[in-house]
């Protein structure tokens, strides 16, 4: 008798249990708000914003941004001042919900720079044009500085002007510093920690 109470009681404990641990997750809407996750992580969302998480999407501002996998990260060539050429420059670009920070590495301003450094240009406003790609701009921009001691503001390398894009897996942007002349990035989005 016992046998025969067991089982209707293990049946039932497995529709419950297995239902639950199913890697199956299904679209959510909010007709409240408007908003939809298509899952398989987790999502802050509001005010109508459609996020396809597990970064395929990002949506700012209504425009969609496809294929945003944060951290990106791009390998190419700097230009400074038109005249000195750094090949094979790393960048980075951290995206959240308002702006982007662009993580520029190993970077010289100058052939006869006795180092290189790694500048960090926070909160650049961006919006997605639609599709796969971003823009971003800002003006007045104080970097930080990677140093043993952490992240420092640098007001002697002020962004004065940035802006550029991401496209089709390719990062490009130019930038005016103060007191250091302009410079331009252009390179292809990698695999690769750096």
């Amino acid at each position: 008798m016992k046998k025969f109470l067991l089982f209707p009681l293990l049946v039932f404990m497995t529709a419950i249990i297995i239902p639950a641990c199913s890697d199956d997750e299904e679209d959510i809407f909010s007709p409240e708000t408007g908003d939809t996750i298509i899952n398989s992580g987790d999502s802050i969302i509001n005010g109508g914003d459609t996020i396809i998480n597990s970064g395929d999407s990002i949506i700012n501002g209504g425009d969609t941004v496809d294929n945003i996998n944060l951290p990106r990260k791009f390998n190419g060539t700097l230009v400074v001042n038109e005249s000195y050429v750094q090949d094979s420059t790393n960048c980075e670009i951290i995206i959240d919900r308002n702006n982007i920070a662009l993580n520029i590495y190993n970077v010289k301003f100058a052939e006869a720079m006795p180092g290189s450094i790694n500048l960090t240009v926070p909160e650049i406003p961006y919006k997605g044009t639609g599709g796969k790609e971003i823009v971003f701009a800002g003006d007045s921009l104080v970097p930080l500085m990677s140093t043993s001691m952490g992240a420092m503001p640098v007001p002697a390398y002020m962004f004065e002007h940035i802006e550029g894009g991401i496209r089709n897996r390719l990062l490009n942007f130019s930038a005016t510093i103060v007191g250091r002349g302009t410079f331009t990035f252009n390179g292809n989005e990698v695999k690769m920690d750096f």
